[in-house]
């Protein structure tokens, strides 16, 4: 086991305020001698986002502000105390950057390994001395001595370092390639969807199928409450990631069932949120009732699931015909009346088909992903903790 200790945090790198800067200052086109601006909008979780930049003079520019390769950006001041500490690793390309002054750079002594320490800074024990710093105070502002202050565990070895800071690299390639895929094959189904959904001639919903709407028993009133029977709500609608729902936060009796929907609504039925939030859909994989929050689609002539993935991607214009002051609500008439595609029976099933194979890859992608970033938070866990030593993790990944 290579040997750890405790030190500050600016023992490993140090704290460069960002540039202050003045309107007339601003440039609306760069030339060679002008610095482009990061600000924390900038500082995402993924890297650092260039869409929104500001471009400045390099006079008001210290040489130390410009940033260097392997900096690590800080937001140091925001109005949101939960941005407040978020940071990213800068890599140098050809453009010259800087930080405005809600920011810092903290850039890395040359007897650290960088990225180590920019893993550091990603670290539970960097979020939970930031959270500790921010509950005492009612100004969300950082100094740079404050982030320095930090104590930290970390190896004597720059040997120990650098495996630490390979092995959640590769963590992170990993996962990278991992969020790649994923965006890839999104990409894919929205681009089925639009193929697939946009064909054929437009009907009213109440066409083909009845809008059927629910209510909440009496809550006061244990005997509607406990039962066995799903009732489902915006709130169970808008926690889903999936395209089936067969569960509900809270349950009802039958005679709470009498009370919501008079009888239980049949499975494979399509529900759709309609108030507080508006357009969150599923298809239903049991009998059910639910509340006033929520409509159900009812029919026999058309493909549940081809109906769902219609409605799934229409969530926006649902909301633009809804109203309400203090939360938007979908009314009824308008549901009925809105329009969609509705191709055969059979092409319906076809279409459900197709789709619910992309889903199903996607799914199956997104739970990789998933796995992945739970691999990562036990490895930063482990590794920066000294609970586990790199060679226990090299020596276990060479076994396999």
């Amino acid at each position: 086991m290579s040997e750890w200790k405790t030190v500050p945090l600016g023992t490993l790198a140090y704290g460069i305020r960002g540039v202050s800067y003045k309107p007339h200052h601003l440039r609306n086109l760069k030339d060679e001698s002008d610095v482009i601006l990061l600000r924390s909008n900038n500082i995402q979780s993924d890297g650092i986002n260039f869409d929104d930049i500001q471009i400045i003079p390099d006079t008001i520019v210290k040489n130390e502000q410009i940033a260097k390769d392997g900096d690590i950006l800080v937001c140091m001041s925001n109005g949101s105390k939960l941005l407040v500490g978020k940071n990213v690793r800068y890599r140098a390309i050809d453009e010259r950057h800087t930080v405005g002054s809600f920011c810092s750079l903290f850039r890395v002594f040359s007897t650290y390994d960088k990225t180590f320490v920019y893993y550091i800074f990603q670290s539970n024990t960097y979020k939970k001395a930031i959270d500790k710093i921010l509950s005492g105070s009612a100004i969300n502002n950082l100094h740079n001595s404050t982030i320095e202050n930090i104590n930290i565990n970390i190896p004597t070895s720059l040997d120990e370092q650098r495996r630490i800071a390979n092995i959640l690299t590769s963590a992170d390639k990993a996962i990278a390639a991992s969020r790649a895929i994923v965006e890839k094959y999104t990409a894919i189904k929205q681009g089925l969807m639009t193929d697939l959904l946009d064909n054929g001639a437009y009907v009213k919903i109440s066409s083909f199928a009845t809008v059927v709407g629910g209510s909440t028993p009496n809550t006061n009133d244990s005997q509607y409450w406990d039962g066995s029977n799903v009732w489902i709500t915006p709130t169970d609608l808008s926690v889903l990631d999936l395209t089936f729902i067969g569960t509900s936060q809270r349950r009802v009796t039958d005679a709470g069932v009498k009370k919501a929907t008079g009888t239980l609504i049949p499975k494979n039925t399509v529900i759709i949120s309609c108030r507080a939030p508006v357009g969150y859909c599923a298809v239903v994989t049991t009998p059910f009732t639910f509340n006033q929050g929520c409509k159900a689609i009812i029919g026999k002539g058309f493909n549940s699931l081809y109906l769902y993935y219609q409605l799934s991607r229409a969530k926006d214009a649902l909301e633009r015909v809804s109203s309400g002051t203090t939360f938007l609500e979908l009314p009824k008439k308008e549901l009925e009346r809105f329009e969609v595609t509705l191709p055969t029976l059979e092409e319906q099933c076809r279409i459900a088909n197709i789709l619910t194979a992309a889903d199903t890859k996607l799914t199956s992608e997104r739970e990789h992903l998933k796995k992945l970033e739970n691999i990562k938070r036990g490895l930063m866990n482990d590794l920066l903790t000294n609970k586990v030593s790199t060679n226990s993790i090299l020596h276990k990944h060479k076994g396999r």
